[in-house]
């Protein structure tokens, strides 16, 4: 418990003491499955802003540390949790990644708007988790062509994918659609 007091003393936040019964309320409330857990919430709505907020809090500059709609799949946190749509980028020139991300960022933003259970992400390079999402997906190595991937690991790990010569928000929003009709070949991470 002086643990606890200790940390918190440098806190500029609230928290629940250490040992307070609302606790388990919650942690239900918030999906909470692990310590340090930080939810951003909207105090005037109680609206749920960043229910994941612990890696973005390191960018003061970002406060209420809601979540940015494309974000870099070298550090894919919540990919677990939710289904994916990953652009893997990692060969493609910075202009070809500038303008997909470009392309990609208002169907994010919309997704986001919308309360959609997807998350959105961008290979710019082969570091952090990039390989390992390769490896479970068998994709070749990365090669010009850019390449959509959706990665569903809730859905008992299955994945789509798609290769193309641009990436573009008519080719983002048709991989989408399709993958919503049941369209796209569904595959199994191994």
């Amino acid at each position: 418990m002086s643990d606890f007091q200790h940390y918190f003393a440098e806190m500029p936040w609230v928290a629940i003491p250490h040992g307070d019964k609302r606790k388990d309320t919650l942690s239900q409330r918030f999906g909470v499955e692990g310590i340090p857990t930080f939810v951003t919430i909207d105090g005037a709505t109680g609206k749920t802003i960043n229910a994941n907020a612990r890696g973005a809090i390191s960018d003061l500059t970002s406060y209420p540390w809601a979540p940015a709609p494309v974000n870099d799949l070298a550090s894919p946190e919540g990919i677990n949790d939710e289904a994916a749509l990953c652009l893997m980028m990692e060969g493609c020139g910075a202009d070809v990644r500038k303008e997909a991300q470009a392309a990609l960022t208002p169907i994010a933003k919309a997704s986001l708007a919308a309360g959609t259970e997807m998350l959105f992400f961008i290979a710019h390079s082969d570091e952090g988790a990039v390989p390992q999402v390769r490896k479970l997906t068998k994709l070749e190595p990365a090669t010009v062509k850019p390449e959509l991937l959706l990665l569903d690991i809730p859905d008992q790990g299955g994945f789509y994918h798609e290769e193309l010569s641009v990436i573009t928000a008519e080719a983002i929003e048709s991989f989408l659609s399709r993958y919503k009709s049941g369209a796209l070949k569904r595959q199994q991470l191994g």
